[in-house]
């Protein structure tokens, strides 16, 4: 059984404007309310900061040392220290059809 996501906020980062809006339509289409990133990783980190989403998914199939930075300093900060992260693509994270899955896992333990 999934977690229930209506009305929970997604952010998601990928180093690709078209990557970034399919990721983005998937969880809009499984009742997330998604914003997105895809070209500036400070501007990233600041609306993270800033929005504390309830779920950030990082795109670490371009520019994996920006994800990796990013998922640094949210570990470094203890008000985004706790905020779920899901890794897809790359060697780092999960095959983008398994996003939701990955989803649910991470919104059911936070």
């Amino acid at each position: 059984m999934s977690a229930p996501t209506a009305g929970r906020n997604a952010f998601v980062v990928s180093w690709d404007e078209d990557d970034a809006l399919a990721l983005a339509s998937m969880l809009s289409e499984a009742g997330w309310i998604v914003a997105l990133e895809h070209s500036d990783g400070n501007r990233a980190w600041k609306r993270i900061k800033e929005g504390r989403p309830d779920l950030v998914v990082l795109d670490f199939s371009r520019r994996p040392s920006h994800s990796r930075e990013l998922l640094r300093a949210m570990g470094q900060r203890k008000h985004t220290s706790a905020i779920p992260v899901v890794k897809v693509g790359g060697d780092e994270g999960v095959a983008v059809d398994g996003l939701l899955d990955a989803v649910a896992s991470a919104s059911a333990s936070a």
